[in-house]
């Protein structure tokens, strides 16, 4: 007598199902929305830094003391490292 197969102990294998009709592309496909910015970011890149503790205090100090957005601060700085550099035409465009 020969010993039954491990196979039979096995979970069966559902059967395999048809593929799906494919479907037609929407005749009239509504482009996607634009997506909405902010008036303040318009031409403008995201940048993130690192900061020791300390110095990132000192820069909401110093925005709490003017009763100005950090992001104002930020610029004023850029500006006087490009006008060091002498890349000036770059140092007060506006923030």
């Amino acid at each position: 007598m020969t010993k039954p197969s491990l196979s039979v102990l096995a979970p069966k294998r559902p059967e395999p199902m048809a593929a799906p009709a494919p479907q037609e592309p929407a005749a009239t496909a509504a482009p996607e929305p634009a997506k909405k910015v902010k008036p303040s970011r318009v031409a403008r890149r995201a940048f993130g830094t690192f900061l020791r503790e300390e110095d990132y205090q000192t820069l909401r100090r110093i925005s709490f003391e003017q009763s100005r957005p950090i992001q104002a601060i930020v610029d004023e700085a850029l500006a006087d490292v490009f006008a060091k550099h002498n890349y000036s035409e770059y140092a007060r465009r506006g923030g």
